[in-house]
């Protein structure tokens, strides 16, 4: 009777591994076969929702007039997340001030070009911008007095937030006449978020560096977009993990050079902003499809590598505000927000006619979903 418990006893034990693999498991078994094969195989994606509970937060947020200097919309919604638990959301345009009654804006209303809003648990805390309560400006301006920030993604590297920010200088009085003239890397303090200073950040090729970045074990990785207005290509770029101010290296096909000028074009169809995230042992790429001018459409690309190919296009969602005058773009994740549910996704919502945004502050504020993606 000892024996036989004693077999089965060590069956069980021998057993468990394969019925019961870890989720760390299964990644390193994804990460094998990827090596072995070359092809990551095609992302399987769930039924896309809605994160109500996000949407929520964003609400409740800006549509409090407790403060008149803070968020009430923009664009852009790159999240980091913070040591102390906390995340900074870092938006492009923004406009402060107050919501009437029937969720509308003022006509006077604040926009500047660049804020911060601070994420404590479930609550958006507070916005971080320039100038004074009565007249704030920018959170980040370059000093030539002329040109402006957006912002791009941005990585916390120890007591340091490194956050990029493509600069702009307009060239005539329509929506659309403005282009980039460089990237800089603004450096914050932490846990104070206090300015410490800009750094250039590579340029050349006319590739906008930072519009998504992945750490990833010894490198992290820096892409860009080569942005021709029909058509926008994918750049790749590393630094040493840590080191995100340089030296980089910059891939050429399948080689890394020094020479920024050296960086080729990897892929088209990526948006200005788009993520690539590390799940299940391969790497997605998320982005609304440039590929038509305007698409709503969200779609992911996988690889076996953080720099590609990003191959196995792969549908994601049609976003359904994109109608008449409203337009949706840049879709990226936010992978620190876990994956309950799906991978946490963001897309901006914008208007061809500018007087939509004031009539409705439902607008210009970014939209929340929840993609569940598995191999």
């Amino acid at each position: 009777m000892r024996r036989i418990l004693f077999v089965l006893f060590v069956s069980i034990l021998l057993a468990v591994p394969v019925l019961g693999a870890s989720a760390t498991t299964k990644a390193a078994q994804a990460a094998t076969t990827c090596k072995a094969s070359g092809d990551p195989g095609a992302p399987k994606i769930g039924t896309v929702t809605r994160d109500t509970a996000m949407q929520s937060m964003f609400t409740t947020y800006g549509n409090n007039n407790s403060l008149l200097d803070d968020w009430t919309g923009a664009d852009g919604a790159f999240s980091v997340n913070l040591p102390d638990g906390r995340n900074v959301w870092m938006f492009s345009d923004t406009y402060l001030g107050r919501v009437d009654n029937n969720k509308t804006r003022p006509l006077d209303t604040r926009l500047i070009n660049n804020s911060f809003v601070v994420q404590q648990g479930s609550s958006l805390v507070q916005t971080r911008h320039g100038g004074t309560a009565a007249n704030p400006a920018s959170l980040m301006a370059p000093t030539d007095g002329s040109s402006w920030y957006w912002v791009s993604d941005g990585t916390v590297e120890g007591n340091n937030l490194r956050v990029f920010l493509p600069k702009y200088l307009r060239t005539g009085p329509g929506m659309w006449d403005w282009h980039w003239t460089g990237t800089d890397v603004a450096t914050y303090s932490l846990p104070g978020l206090t300015l410490q200073g800009y750094t250039a950040a590579p340029s050349s090729n006319g590739v906008t560096y930072g519009a998504a970045i992945l750490e990833d074990k010894k490198f992290t990785y820096v892409y860009g977009v080569e942005d021709l207005s029909s058509v926008k290509y994918l750049h790749v770029a590393r630094t040493t993990a840590g080191s995100v101010l340089g030296p980089y290296q910059f891939l050429n096909g399948s080689r890394w050079s020094a020479s920024p000028a050296a960086s080729t074009r990897q892929m088209s169809g990526v948006g200005n902003g788009f993520s690539v995230t590390k799940i299940g042992g391969r790497y997605v790429l998320i982005t609304m499809d440039s590929s038509f001018p305007f698409s709503n459409e969200i779609v992911a690309y996988s690889s076996c590598k953080p720099w590609g190919p990003f191959t196995h296009r792969t549908h994601v969602y049609s976003a359904p505000e994109s109608m008449g005058n409203l337009f949706v773009y840049n879709a990226h994740a936010h992978p620190q927000f876990g994956s309950a549910g799906g991978l946490l996704v963001s897309y901006d919502e914008n208007s061809f006619n500018g007087p939509d945004t004031y009539a409705d502050v439902g607008i210009y504020r970014p939209k929340f979903i929840r993609v569940p993606i598995s191999f």
